[in-house]
């Protein structure tokens, strides 16, 4: 816009300058309108740079629930036998196989397992396992169940008629002498029938959360703090490293060499390019594209469990290499590292990072395709400090957040326009209490030490325990080693045949303290410390795309400013390019 230098201001119009018979006009502005989106990532379409005009982080506790369906329980943490050394993860999800065998052995992998003879069982890894052979073998020695390596990833297991009726077996693995191993297999599963079922820990063969084997009950936050990234949608920035393909195709920065990256494809052309790292999320899809590509050029990208082990591409998750001279799609087979890039053939010789990055255009985006380009902005941080986590208890209605699969939650929030901490629920232990038994028969006992508690007016309230199942809905039954909150006058009721006394109950929670996590009747606000409140105000949303996330899993609801122009355009491009696509249908099926 004209420097105004005189006074006769047109609103709307412009004003009049020095100069007679000519007006300057003001440029018109985007029309911006106020507009909320919630999930995590929030996604701002459209947005204009400014201020946020709200935001708000939502809790949420999560708990890992089993059916009791897995029957496979690790031998040990750890086994160090002749040179191979295998490790299994807390529950048993991941099993890491490394070393080389230094003789051929059989190594014994699995707990004892009860089977049933004639009984089908499926045992399944995620992907084909690299041992020698996988087996069950019973208490009298014969084998069966033989799954061969690299060959598939399940069998299904028909136990002998010639064991036991019911026996104990255990599952062993098989190393050749001399070999290296080093391979991880990923949620091995045995359970019983002809249908693989998911994935589950080990829990005894019974249902958890139980007495036996409690779930712990996990928030966001809790590990003190809820960092709060803004960022554009274009992640094809920062530090990036000038990659020689030609040279044994390392990445390297300048003449400091960095961890080496062998790529598990190859350009082309022997030529030089750049890449990018980015941490990726499983089953997330990237597309990284570029506008204005070298007639040379190759794209692509590769996945690595983390850059140290990405020496060799062997040790590579998963790639996918140039379809189209522009972009191409990759989807993150776990919680890793992708390395992105683009290789082609300069003219001058001496093209560097910066002029490759601005001649080229290079864009990654977690989308299913490529979009404009818009260019990379480093990302803003805001860390909010959670001293006992961000609950969310999840419920079937009066929830406060809803999620992007439809589930409500109550759950505690902070929102930053207004300043506040709104707890809305209550995490507890429970141990020394007053006990008092409704149905010996049944093994029931109540409690009314819950204070605060939401809706205990009728049955079944909505909440989370660390050793019980929690009953939600009058179609549940009210069994052994479950709970329900909220429930004629008492807030907590327990089921257990464990307890035929108050005196073992009481006994039992103050040696085995009960967690559970409940919504509160009236929220409690806390007001946000004064440098919360001054790190969100200088938080800004860019010209194009902005997207918001909390890495914790979190809820989160922003309210920015919206080219409402800039959107209409865009329906109205959809629109126009849908009805010409439909002409040319038409016309096509009048040739025909």
């Amino acid at each position: 816009m004209s420097q105004v230098v005189g006074e006769d201001f047109i609103t709307g119009l412009g004003f009049i300058g020095l100069e007679p018979r000519r007006i300057y006009r003001m440029r018109r502005g985007p029309k911006v309108t106020t507009v909320t989106v919630k999930g995590n990532p929030a996604v701002l379409e459209h947005s204009v740079r400014g201020r946020f005009k709200g935001l708000t982080v939502y809790g949420k506790s999560t708990q890992v629930t089993t059916t009791g369906a897995q029957l496979f329980e690790p031998i040990s943490n750890k086994l160090n036998l002749n040179g191979i050394t295998i490790t299994f993860d807390e529950n048993g999800e991941k099993i890491v196989v490394s070393g080389t065998s230094e003789r051929s052995q059989e190594i014994q992998i699995s707990k004892p397992i009860q089977m049933q003879a004639g009984e089908k069982y499926v045992l399944t890894f995620d992907e084909v396992h690299y041992f020698e052979n996988v087996w069950l073998r019973s208490s009298n020695g014969a084998s069966f169940g033989w799954l061969g390596k690299n060959t598939k990833n399940w069998v299904i297991i028909t136990v002998p008629d010639s064991i036991a009726e019911r026996t104990d077996c255990v599952m062993y693995a098989s190393t050749s002498e001399g070999k290296a191993y080093n391979f991880t297999i990923n949620h091995l599963m045995l359970n019983t029938g002809s249908t693989a079922l998911p994935w589950e820990p080990y829990t005894g063969g019974k249902p958890s959360p139980s007495p036996d084997y409690p779930q712990k009950i996990q928030s966001a936050g809790d590990d003190g703090s809820i960092g709060i990234e803004v960022h554009g949608k274009n992640i094809f920035g920062g530090r990036y490293y000038y990659a020689n393909y030609a040279n044994s195709i390392l990445i390297i920065n300048g003449n400091k060499k960095e961890e080496e990256v062998k790529l598990p494809y190859a350009p082309e052309y022997e030529s030089f390019g750049v890449c990018k790292t980015i941490k990726c999320k499983k089953g997330k899809t990237y597309v990284i594209s570029v506008t204005n590509p070298n007639k040379n050029a190759t794209i692509g990208m590769a996945e690595y469990e983390n850059i140290k082990n990405a020496s060799a591409y062997t040790k590579n998750v998963g790639f996918a290499r140039m379809t189209t001279k522009t972009k191409q799609l990759y989807t993150a087979k776990s919680d890793g590292i992708l390395v992105c890039g683009i290789a082609g053939t300069w003219t001058d010789g001496k093209t560097t990072v910066h002029e490759c990055t601005e001649s080229e255009l290079l864009q990654v985006e977690e989308a299913s395709e490529a979009t404009s380009y818009e260019p990379y902005h480093t990302p803003q941080t805001l860390t909010l400090s959670t001293q006992n986590g961000l609950p969310g208890v999840p419920v079937n209605r009066g929830g406060n957040y809803i999620d992007s699969s439809g589930q409500q939650w109550i759950c505690d929030e902070v929102n930053l326009e207004r300043g506040v901490y709104v707890q809305r629920v209550k995490k507890s232990s429970i141990s020394d209490v007053t006990w008092r038994m409704t149905n010996a028969d049944k093994h029931e006992f109540a409690t009314e030490a819950l204070h605060n508690i939401a809706n205990k007016s009728y049955r079944y309230v909505n909440g989370l325990c660390d050793m019980y199942n929690v009953v939600v809905s009058e179609l549940e039954r009210f069994t052994d080693k479950s709970v329900i909150f909220g429930i004629d006058g008492y807030q907590l009721f327990v089921c257990d045949s464990n307890f035929g006394t108050i005196d073992e109950i009481q006994a039992y929670f103050v040696e085995h303290p009960l967690t559970i996590m409940y919504a509160l009747a009236t929220p409690i606000e806390t007001p946000l410390s004064d440098s919360d409140i001054d790190a969100y105000k200088a938080l800004r949303t860019y010209n194009g795309t902005t997207v918001v996330e909390a890495p914790s899993g979190a809820g989160l609801s922003v309210s920015y400013g919206c080219d409402l122009l800039a959107a209409e355009k865009e329906v109205n491009d959809k629109y126009a390019g849908l009805m010409a696509e439909m002409e040319d249908l038409n016309e096509n099926s009048k040739t025909v």
